[in-house]
């Protein structure tokens, strides 16, 4: 009795992971019905099958056979990573050994470029630069507004605490993260 009610709920888990890919998928691609994951596999599921097997070119029979099964899965794989944050990249050094200043060139200085030329669309009081790296006469302006601006000691320089406020803001108002797929 164990045994088959084992299996039963691995079925019915089974099923709501297929049912759960297909929601997820009918959520970025038109044309595939939602199903509500419920672990049934009733009228419902199988005509969602159905109809994505006809947008991917496999015989409707609404059966989650292994292709239609391995198609699913690669369709949710491909809308998931297009529609989930994206990995996050680190400019700024692992070891702080001593905040940027004027005259030093680093990725992390380029970042800064890219934010402050960001926000001079929005702020006129931020100053347009070349992406270079180089901690330049504009960026050093650009960071000591900044960090008045937040709250920071306004000496110019890229220390950890300015850093974080940078990629907080950029996070905020200027990365995307999601799209839709059609």
């Amino acid at each position: 009795m164990a045994k088959k009610n084992a299996q039963h709920i691995n079925k019915r888990r089974a099923v709501y992971d297929l049912q759960n890919m297909l929601y997820t998928i009918s959520r970025y691609q038109n044309g595939t019905p939602d199903v509500l994951p419920d672990g049934i596999f009733g009228t419902k599921t199988a005509q969602a099958i159905s109809k994505f097997q006809q947008s991917v070119g496999i015989a409707p029979t609404g059966v989650a056979d292994n292709e239609t099964f391995r198609a699913i899965s690669e369709k949710h794989r491909e809308v998931t990573f297009f529609t989930s944050t994206p990995a996050k990249i680190a400019f700024y050094p692992r070891i702080i050994v001593k905040p940027l200043k004027k005259g030093d060139k680093h990725d992390s200085v380029s970042f800064a470029q890219i934010l402050f030329n960001r926000l001079s669309d929005d702020f006129p009081d931020y100053q347009n630069n070349i992406v270079s790296g180089m901690l330049d006469d504009i960026t050093e302006r650009n960071l000591t507004l900044f960090q008045r601006v937040n709250r920071i000691e306004p000496n110019g320089e890229i220390d950890r605490q300015t850093w974080e406020r940078m990629a907080l803001y950029y996070n905020m108002f200027y990365s995307e993260t999601t799209s839709r797929l059609d």
